[in-house]
């Protein structure tokens, strides 16, 4: 494989995107640092090939510009009972140059050696051992990188830290969790600028996220286009060669997102291309098969004894085995199968101490599913088909199918089984396009919330806001505006999560413009509780969006329509409102205009109990005025 398209942590110069995850990433530091920050973890997390590993280089080149000294250890699958015995004889040491660090000499010295759950018999009192020989001195490694590197902070980044639940270890999170409490709850010094950064595959997330509920989290989404297109542009210029456009557009709609089946059918194009450098529609219609079939090129041409490894690796519940658990699986001797395995490391398999694993967990989940026995994927998959096939023609789904399908995204969530919750997401949005245009509004209202969830669900926070605008706008073009805005509110709630806040506020200003057209309507039916509930909740958004113009339009508009129309009481509510948006304002004038006029109109119909109370109202705005000056 030619090193531009080498199938492992994504180079620096090769990087793309991830600008708002990074953001992110130091925003949280700088809290961290500044000790404002009562949350000591972050768990990083995606699905396999969507470039961890490669977030981690940028994160660890971010926090050393930020000024935190950097602890960096992998879970291993060997030893891995010893993770903070090793943590804490680093942190000793921290101030230390690398090469001047001792290594341990007798495990569980520096911290008691992990043990699994059932092996514990009193938990309270085991995690005192390791807050007793870890925090104590947690404030002495922070000024020791203060005062002799000159450093802000410590972060301890881990990769792999899902092993603790492959190895049958929770206790690991438990540990870590009483760890990051404690530095947040102490006494002499809370909050202390240490932070945990750990990264995890999507498919264990949603355990570790259980455990470790008080952490802050970065989920890696699969690439937009702007980004798939930039990062082959790099490579291709990197490599000597220009895909076309059209190359481009495939390979991307072949890679679903992920960076590294990108990287990996870009390699095959390469690969399979002759001499060419412009590589155009010609090669693209000799290398398609090969693109389509993904990592099924890998299994073409395999020996038998091979295809038995990659076998017994598919029908594992984890990604490793032992000699003897391969041996078991394939019917053959530790002695006849270790070549075998041995012959694979490297191109396959990778090996630490005697534990063999897959070395791309991206293509182990394709063993899985093409080799081995995943019935949530594929349930999910046929009844997802089944239910298109269904809102194509413009049946409804029987109760049963649909509560099916809800059950398998619910295991498949629980699973962290990502690939088919997207099945079913994408199903869903495929189903709500198709009742969209057989007019079944409700279901399609349904499905397309749906839709949204389970991509937030699994990082797709992008794609889920911009499928809940799209659709809202299919609403408002309906004049279906209850749907328009519930689901406009959902999308501003997946904008705001993404820090998208200006993408925010000019939804909040649409959704202010659709309540206000929903009083409209209401007036239009005679209905003034109704009319005065929208105009409030228009009020609310355009406040939330600072649209001041449209806000003081909107309250001038109530307040005139409603005494207008004899609804004094509601009247008098929108003249107050717009009194104090002007005072807000730092418009005071135009605060006392509002009053004096609404007083003179009250006073005309001989409404002395609203005159009376803006008349007291004005009162204290003086008095005001006049302490303050």
């Amino acid at each position: 494989m030619n090193e531009v398209f080498k199938l492992d942590t994504c180079p620096p110069k090769f990087f793309v995107g991830r600008k708002r995850e990074k953001e992110q990433f130091i925003n949280i530091l700088k809290k961290i640092a500044d000790q404002e920050d009562t949350s000591h973890g972050l768990i990083l997390h995606g699905r396999a090939g969507i470039g961890k590993k490669s977030f981690l280089v940028q994160a660890e080149a971010i926090a050393n510009s930020e000024g935190f000294e950097i602890l960096r250890y992998d879970v291993p699958f060997t030893n891995s009972e010893g993770y903070f015995d090793y943590i804490n004889n680093e942190l000793q040491q921290i101030h230390k140059p690398v090469e001047k660090r001792k290594p341990i000499k007798k495990p569980g010295k520096k911290a008691p050696i992990l043990e699994r759950p059932y092996e514990i018999t009193d938990e309270e009192k085991y995690i005192a051992q390791f807050l007793k020989k870890i925090n104590k001195k947690l404030q002495k490694h922070v000024k020791n990188v203060d005062k002799k590197l000159g450093k802000k902070g410590i972060i301890i980044i881990s990769n792999f830290f899902e092993r603790f639940i492959i190895l049958n270890n929770d206790t690991a999170f438990d540990v870590l969790k009483a760890i990051a409490e404690e530095i947040r709850k102490d006494e002499k010094n809370p909050n202390l600028p240490i932070l945990f950064l750990i990264s995890v595959w999507e498919k264990y997330y949603p355990k570790i996220r259980y455990t470790l509920d008080d952490f802050h989290e970065i989920g890696l989404p699969t690439l937009n286009n702007s980004e798939a297109t930039e990062l082959l542009e790099k490579r291709e210029v990197a490599a000597g060669i220009k895909f076309s456009d059209l190359i481009k557009d495939n390979l991307m709609r072949h890679s679903g997102g992920i960076p590294l089946f990108l990287v990996y059918n870009a390699n095959w194009l390469y690969e399979n291309r002759g001499d060419a450098r412009e590589l155009d529609k010609e090669i693209w219609f000799k290398a398609e098969g090969g693109v389509k079939e993904g990592f099924g090129r890998e299994l073409k041409d395999l020996s038998e004894n091979k295809r038995k490894v990659l076998q017994a690796f598919a029908m594992e519940n984890a990604n490793f085995a032992d000699v003897d658990t391969v041996a078991r699986s394939i019917g053959a001797t530790a002695e006849e199968t270790k070549p075998i395995l041995e012959e694979m490391v490297g191109e396959y398999l990778s090996k630490e101490g005697e534990i063999y694993y897959i070395t791309l967990n991206q293509f182990w989940n394709y063993l899985r599913i093409n080799l081995g026995d995943i019935a949530v994927d594929a349930q999910a998959r046929g009844l997802t088909k089944i239910a298109m096939n269904l809102a194509e023609n413009g049946r409804l789904l029987e109760a049963f199918q649909f509560e099916e399908l809800e059950r398998l995204r619910s295991d498949a969530l629980s699973a962290g089984l990502v690939s088919a919750v997207e099945h079913i997401a994408n199903g869903y949005y495929d189903i709500a396009l198709n009742y969209f245009r057989y007019e079944y509004y409700n279901e399609v209202f349904k499905f397309i919330l749906l839709a949204g969830e389970s991509l937030i669900d699994v990082n797709e926070k992008e794609k889920a806001a911009n499928i809940l605008e799209t659709f809202a706008n299919n609403f408002i073009e309906k004049s279906l505006l209850d749907y328009a805005r519930d689901i406009l509110i959902e999308a501003i709630e997946v904008n705001k999560i993404l820090n998208e806040t200006e993408k925010a506020n000019q939804l909040m200003l649409k959704l202010g413009k659709l309540c206000e057209e929903k009083a409209d309507k209401s007036l239009e039916d005679n209905s003034h509780p109704l009319a005065r509930a929208n105009f409030t909740q228009a009020q609310k958004y355009y406040e939330e969006a600072n649209a001041s113009d449209a806000l003081i339009e909107i309250l001038q508009k109530a307040a005139n329509i409603f005494m207008s129309n004899g609804e004094h009481f509601y009247a008098w509510q929108f003249y107050m409102n717009l009194s104090n948006t002007y005072l807000n304002l730092g418009k005071n004038e135009e605060a006392k205009n509002v009053l004096d006029e609404s007083i003179s109109k009250f006073e005309e119909l001989g409404l002395k109990d609203f005159v009376d109370k803006l008349t007291s109202q004005k009162s204290k705005m003086i008095v005001k005025e006049g302490g303050s000056s």
